[in-house]
């Protein structure tokens, strides 16, 4: 008997540390209730933490899309500031959620003319990502200049879309680099502008240029539709039109330059959305 009794008095000291202890712990946790908090923390800064930050490395190039090597091509080798638009769908539902859905936009006005290829580095939460990327060259002005515009600075510049695509499936990982090569290739629809600069190192007279369009039938056949006609050189020798630009559904066209009514060269050329066509010739 007097052990069991002093079994009893050695086992409730114990019993009073345990209650002690989770009536402790009941306290704390109303207390952190109470002042907004929570014992854990906060839940999604922890996520957050734990689903870090990758950095996707993207390398651009354009393509103008055209396998014809018998005509001249659209081309951004001219001198015309433009830029990258970025825009990143999350396709992760974590990232969904947050609406992480970024738009980055670069301006490359500075960019050395004709060389296109470059490299971006951007960073971005894990996850997955569709990335479409858009290409704005600015509008030329073909105008003569506003007098009342003294400086460079002063004056707006419009950029008109030229180029797109999309990636999609881009996975990003904690502390990784994920590398991407973009091609931009023009859009299929629209206006852009041909433009011209012919020259003849002796005098002409009498010289013309037609501008055809070039449409396949059902016989896969080229078809010709006129469109215009521009004098270069007048019948006095004077030039008239012979450098200047005309505005051009997207699409494939052929030139040909007449001289006294007799054909002398014929050449070929596409339109894109917004770009420029150049046709440069010496005779």
């Amino acid at each position: 008997m007097r052990k069991l009794k002093l079994g009893i008095r050695l086992l409730l000291p114990g019993r009073c540390f345990f209650l002690s202890l989770i009536v402790s712990l009941f306290a704390s946790i109303i207390s952190f209730s109470f002042s907004g908090c929570t014992p854990w923390g906060d839940i999604d800064a922890m996520r957050d933490r734990a689903r870090g930050i990758g950095t996707l490395e993207l390398s651009f190039s354009f393509d103008s899309g055209i396998d014809d090597e018998d005509a001249i091509l659209p081309s951004i080798e001219f001198d015309r500031p433009y830029r990258l638009r970025l825009s990143f769908d999350a396709k992760t539902k974590e990232n969904k959620d947050k609406n992480e859905n970024w738009d980055y936009n670069s301006d490359l006005a500075e960019f050395p003319v004709g060389e296109w290829e470059l490299t971006r580095k951007i960073d971005l939460p894990n996850g997955l990502w569709d990335l479409t990327v858009t290409a704005y060259f600015s509008e030329e002005d073909n105008e003569e200049e506003d007098e009342e515009i003294e400086t460079e600075t002063e004056k707006t510049m419009k950029f008109l879309e030229a180029a797109r695509t999309k990636t999609e499936g881009i996975f990003i990982s904690k502390e990784k680099t994920e590398r991407k090569s973009i091609i931009l290739r023009p859009f299929q629809d629209g206006e852009g502008t041909f433009h011209w600069d012919i020259e003849f190192e002796e005098d002409m007279y009498n010289v013309t240029m037609s501008i055809y369009l070039i449409e396949i039938d059902e016989n896969d056949e080229e078809e010709l539709f006129f469109k215009e006609s521009f004098i270069l050189y007048n019948e006095d020798g004077d030039a008239i039109e012979n450098k200047s630009y005309t505005e051009l559904d997207t699409g494939k066209y052929m030139i040909e330059i007449d001289i006294n009514n007799e054909v002398f060269e014929t050449e070929y050329f596409y339109i894109r959305r917004n770009m420029k066509t150049l046709y440069e010739k010496a005779f």
